[in-house]
């Protein structure tokens, strides 16, 4: 099944992403537990509208939780960030290699996968080698 590209607010986002976490009991839903989770339902009325219409979240008489569209939607965009930043990781290793610093080609092969974050600091002496 193909996931939808479904855009989501920070707003939204922050609402599914602590809905992922676990589900609001509608007992829940206003007081402390909610505000303890960054939850404040009467402000992301907005948000939480958007969610169900899109079909990210379900809620009934108990509770209020993400679906399994609302999970995938949510995985994809994190999977998109974190891609981002990895590019954006890659694009600099690269800036750095074309003015020949020294560290440049060990930040590339750490981007790219080559190399652990345990071999990348022993490659740039920040760490000494275990021997393993």
């Amino acid at each position: 099944m193909a996931i939808p590209h479904i855009s989501l607010s920070a707003g939204e986002h922050h609402l599914l992403a602590e809905l992922s976490l676990a589900p609001l009991a509608s007992s829940d839903r206003s007081g402390e537990r909610a505000a303890a989770r960054g939850i404040d339902l009467d402000h992301q009325r907005a948000d939480l509208a958007s969610l169900l219409v899109k079909g990210l979240v379900h809620e009934d008489a108990d509770s209020l939780e993400t679906t399994a569209l609302g999970e995938a939607i949510l995985l994809r965009a994190e999977n998109e960030a974190t891609t981002a930043r990895l590019a954006d990781l890659v694009a600099f290793a690269e800036a750095l290699v074309a003015r020949n610093h020294p560290d440049a080609p060990i930040m590339r092969a750490l981007a790219e996968g080559a190399i652990d974050l345990r071999e990348a600091l022993v490659a740039a002496g920040v760490e000494e080698s275990s021997g393993h």
